[in-house]
C-alpha cells in the first residue's frame, strides 16, 4: 500500500508545516474527510488533527492510516495561529457547517468551505430544477 503522506512530508524541498490530508470516507467513496496534518519544525512526530462527529482530536500521524496531502498552508504562522484556536474552541460537528473539510480548510487554507457539501447541494438543487421542469404541462 502506497503512503502518499510519508512522500510527501518527509522528502525535501520543505517537510515542514501545516498540511491538508485526505482519504476516502468509509463505504461513503464519494466523499473525502479532511484532516490537519502538522509537522512543524518543533514537533517531535507529526500530528494530525480531525474533526469527527465525536468531537476535534488529535493523533499521531502513524495512526492516522494512508492520507494523501492536498494542499500546504501558504503562511504557517497563520495556520498555527488559527490551529491553535480551532483546537481550543472546537465547533460542534455539523455535517451542513462544521464537518471534517470546513474545519481543515479553515486552518490549512484560511476558507471555510466544503466540496462535498457544495457538490451535493449542487446535486439537490438540479434535481430540484429538473423535477419542476418536467412537471411543466405541456402545450
Amino acid at each position: 500500500m502506497a503512503y502518499a503522506h510519508l512522500d510527501a512530508i518527509l522528502n525535501p524541498p520543505d517537510p515542514h508545516g501545516i498540511f491538508l490530508g485526505s482519504r476516502p470516507v468509509r463505504g461513503k467513496e464519494l466523499f473525502r474527510h479532511e484532516v490537519i496534518v502538522d509537522t512543524r519544525w518543533f514537533r517531535p512526530r507529526p500530528v494530525v488533527y480531525e474533526q469527527t462527529e465525536r468531537g476535534f482530536r488529535r493523533v499521531p500521524l502513524r495512526e492516522a492510516g494512508p492520507l494523501t496531502i492536498t494542499a500546504k498552508a501558504p503562511d504557517t504562522d497563520v495556520a498555527g495561529e488559527r490551529l491553535r484556536r480551532v483546537a481550543e474552541n472546537p465547533p460542534p460537528y455539523n455535517a451542513a457547517t462544521d464537518n471534517c473539510q470546513h474545519v481543515a480548510r479553515e486552518v490549512v487554507l484560511g476558507r471555510r468551505e466544503s466540496p462535498d457539501v457544495r457538490g451535493v447541494g449542487a446535486l439537490v438543487f438540479g434535481g430540484l430544477l429538473f423535477a419542476a421542469l418536467s412537471s411543466r404541462p405541456k402545450k
